[in-house]
C-alpha cells in the first residue's frame, strides 16, 4: 500500500520539500490518566416553570413566542380585565365608605364622651357609641382586605416571567379563554442546567466518596460539572442509583432533554497518548509517522479514548517509539526525498 494515500497527490507535488531538521517529534512514555466509566445522561434545566393562569379572562396580547429570550420579571401576556377592574373599583367603593362612616362616628363617640363627663348622658350611650366604633373599625378591616384580594386579581391578569430564560411552549392562543390553573407558557434557563445519569450500585459507593465526573457535550469539548450528588436510595425496579451533575453557570450549548456522555472517574492507570494533531487518518485508517533510524516510516495505529486534544493508543505505538508531531512536513519530506533522482519509491 502506498503511502501518499493519506494525504491528496496533488499536495505532494506542488508543495516545497522541508528539511528533517524541520520535524518536531515526541518520544512516547505511559501517562497515569483516570479510569472513565461511561454512561448516558440526560440534560436538565435546573429553573424550568409552566405559567398558569391565576384568574379568569380572555388573552388580550402575547409579548413573547417560543424560542424568545424573557427578562426575569418581564411582561409575557396580558389578560382581559374587565371583570377584574370592577372587582377593583367596588373594593376602593366600599372601602372610601367603611372610612367615612368610621369618621362620623368616632366624631359622634367624641361628642357624647364630652356630654358623658358632663353627667348630661348615661354611661350606656356612651357605651352604645363606643361599639359603633368599633364596628366600623371592623368594617374597613374587612373592606381593605378585599380591596387586597381585588388588587391582587387585577394584578393576575398580567403575566410576568419568574426568571429570565427561553420560552420553550406557549400552551394559549390569542383571544383564548383562561380559567385559574390553565397552562399559558413554559420556559428554562439555559445558563442554569444539569445532567442527570442512572449508575449501577457496584459503583455507586464509590462515586458517592470520590465524585469526579466529565460531561462530553458531543463536540469533544468536556465540561467538569461543578456539583456531583449521588442520591441516597437505589432504583425500586432496577436497582439503579440516579446521579445529579451540576454544571457550571454559563451556556455550554446543551439542551433540555438531550442525551449526553457522563464519564465518571473510577481510579487510574498508564496509556500512551498522543496529540490528536499528529494523527494521519483517512476513511476508517488511522496511521502516525515514527522516527526511526533510517529515517522516518508510517505506521498505522489502533485509537482508544479521546482525552482533550490527545488520545490513547491502543495498539501501534510502544514505549519508547519517536512520534512525528507535525505529519505534514514527514509526508513533504519523504515526498521530496523519493522525487529526487535514483530515489525508490517506497511500498509496504
Amino acid at each position: 500500500m502506498r503511502y501518499q494515500h493519506l494525504l491528496p497527490l496533488l499536495l505532494l507535488i506542488t508543495a516545497p520539500a522541508l528539511p528533517a531538521a524541520d520535524l518536531q517529534t515526541l518520544a512516547l512514555q505511559p501517562q497515569t490518566v483516570p479510569v472513565l466509566r461511561p454512561f448516558d445522561g440526560q440534560v436538565e434545566a435546573i429553573n424550568a416553570a409552566t405559567v398558569s393562569g391565576q384568574t379568569s379572562g380572555r388573552v388580550a396580547e402575547i409579548l413573547f413566542d417560543v424560542g424568545d429570550a424573557v427578562p426575569a420579571g418581564a411582561k409575557i401576556l396580558s389578560l382581559v380585565s374587565e371583570d377584574q377592574q370592577g372587582g377593583l373599583q367596588q373594593a376602593q367603593a366600599a372601602l372610601a365608605d367603611a372610612r367615612a362612616g368610621l369618621n362620623v362616628d368616632r366624631l359622634e363617640l367624641q361628642r357624647i364622651e364630652a356630654l358623658f363627663g358632663k353627667g348630661v348622658v348615661s354611661k350606656a350611650e356612651q357605651e352604645r357609641a363606643q361599639g359603633r366604633v368599633t364596628s366600623r373599625e371592623a368594617q374597613v378591616k374587612n373592606a381593605e382586605g378585599a380591596l387586597r384580594r381585588a388588587q391582587q386579581q387585577m394584578a393576575y391578569t398580567t403575566v410576568q416571567a419568574p426568571f429570565a430564560g427561553v420560552v420553550s411552549e406557549r400552551h394559549i392562543e390569542l383571544g383564548e379563554a383562561v380559567a385559574p390553573g390553565t397552562p399559558l407558557m413554559s420556559g428554562f434557563d439555559p445558563e442554569h442546567l444539569r445532567v442527570v445519569v442512572d449508575i449501577p450500585q457496584s459503583i455507586a459507593t464509590q462515586v458517592r466518596a470520590q465524585p469526579k465526573a466529565q460531561v462530553d457535550r458531543g463536540d469533544g469539548n468536556l465540561i467538569a460539572p461543578s456539583q456531583v450528588q449521588v442520591y441516597p436510595a437505589a432504583h425500586a425496579q432496577n436497582g439503579s442509583v440516579k446521579v445529579r451533575l451540576n454544571l457550571p453557570e454559563g451556556n455550554h450549548g446543551l439542551l433540555p432533554g438531550q442525551w449526553v456522555k457522563v464519564a465518571f472517574e473510577l481510579g487510574e492507570e498508564q496509556q500512551l497518548l498522543i496529540p490528536r494533531s499528529a494523527l494521519l487518518q483517512r476513511s476508517q485508517v488511522s496511521a502516525v509517522y515514527v522516527q526511526i533510524a533510517t529515517g522516518i516510516e508510517l505506521r498505522n495505529v489502533r485509537l482508544g479514548k479521546l482525552r482533550g486534544d490527545q488520545i490513547e493508543i491502543s495498539a501501534g505505538l510502544s514505549a519508547g517509539d519517536v512520534v512525528v508531531l507535525n505529519p505534514l512536513q514527514a509526508v513533504l519530506q519523504r515526498s521530496s526525498s523519493q522525487q529526487q533522482p535514483g530515489g525508490a519509491e517506497s511500498h509496504e
